[in-house]
């Protein structure tokens, strides 16, 4: 079983919050920032070039040192949204835990302190990511037994709102080095994400689709894309809906581009390959499907290593740079931008929290609109 236990077990200090069990909520740092009318009901935009506001992300004030990572978010029934995240003693390490808190994003108010996701296998547990289907909570994950190298894409359910998890089911076909980086969605009467890995003999990573139709007790994939002869990596892929149709996005390259393919037939077709929608950009591709039709997308740039975005207004097949989001510290000795999650909280809403990895190795979350 996947359970959630309070860090502060055995001290007396359990409290109930916004229905479920927690403690106190606490604000963190102020937020210095305001929600961004770039996310209009109507599609109004801010330039393009307008200068980037780095307090425009604050950070979280929940997380400890030395490492944390890989934040992922979903929105609950009630409004509140329930946040993920990865900590340990540093980005690759095998003590790699998932906590959490719940909170609302408009207030800066969470619930403190974070309380420990306890998973049913691993010793280190990676790159967390969180959706809500109905009255379920999905996580998917992967493991690693040393190094961070991936042994297994992994996802769980729950029923309680990510207070506790049912046991993982193990969502590839028990492939090498497999790895998970994108929420499960609903296409049509299907659920559906999306992992990469590589067959036995093979050198180099390539991305693929999963599919359920037993509301996540069994699945079945197809590799979506591949560059084996070329020695091309496809890895870190996300995939986004608005219901229909489902646009997989995935990293073109070790540190290149971001390519797309799209079904609107439950996964019977696809697309060709769009290589190269976004340039200078890695990480996974964090992204949502927004109520005004546009697809937003979180990443990471190449050379810069800042948190930047992107949107498409034609489902995936064309994107266009916006701005940046939050600086990196270091361009040089550090990752940088350490994955991120999009959730539209309501029309024309869209909250994000990023991780950034500082020059001195220690990674740290921060909270923003986009």
């Amino acid at each position: 079983m996947l359970q959630v236990r309070n860090l502060l077990a055995g001290t007396g200090r359990r409290m109930r919050i916004l229905g479920r069990v927690g403690a106190a909520l606490v604000a963190p740092a102020a937020l210095a920032f305001t929600p961004s009318q770039h996310f209009s009901a109507t599609g109004a935009e801010q330039s393009a070039t307008s200068a980037p506001t780095p307090a425009q992300f604050a950070p979280f004030g929940l997380d400890e040192a030395p490492h944390a990572a890989y934040p992922t978010a979903t929105r609950l029934r009630d409004g509140t949204v329930r946040m993920v995240w990865r900590q340990g003693t540093a980005g690759v390490s095998d003590d790699g835990r998932l906590y959490t808190a719940i909170g609302n994003p408009a207030t800066g108010e969470w619930s403190s302190p974070p309380i420990l996701v306890q998973v049913d296998i691993g010793p280190d547990i990676r790159d967390p990511h969180l959706s809500s289907i109905g009255d379920d909570v999905w996580l998917t994950y992967f493991v690693s037994s040393t190094n961070g190298i991936p042994a297994g894409a992994r996802a769980a359910r729950s029923t309680d709102g990510g207070a506790t998890f049912g046991p993982s089911v193990r969502i590839d076909p028990n492939l090498p080095y497999a790895a998970i980086s994108s929420p499960i969605v609903q296409v049509g009467g299907k659920l559906m994400t999306a992992f990469y890995a590589r067959k036995a003999g093979e050198v180099v990573n390539t991305a693929w689709a999963a599919w359920s139709t037993d509301n996540g007790q069994t699945w079945a994939s197809n590799r979506i894309a591949n560059e084996i002869d070329t020695k091309t990596p496809y890895s870190e892929p996300w995939v986004v809906t608005n219901g229909t149709t489902a646009v997989y996005l995935f990293r073109d390259g070790d540190w290149n581009a971001i390519a797309t393919r799209s079904t609107s037939d439950g996964g019977v077709t696809w697309s060709s390959v769009r290589r190269s929608v976004i340039t200078h950009a890695t990480g996974n591709s964090a992204s949502v499907w927004a109520s005004n039709g546009r697809i937003y997308t979180v990443y990471r740039h190449t050379v810069t290593r800042a948190a930047m975005l992107a949107s498409s207004t034609d489902a995936g097949k064309t994107f266009i740079v916006e701005r940046v989001l939050m600086p990196a510290s270091s361009s040089t000795s550090s990752v940088g931008m350490t994955y991120a999650h999009p959730v539209e909280l309501d029309a024309g809403n869209i909250w994000c929290p990023l991780g950034m990895e500082r020059s001195d190795g220690s990674g740290r979350l921060y909270l923003g609109y986009l």
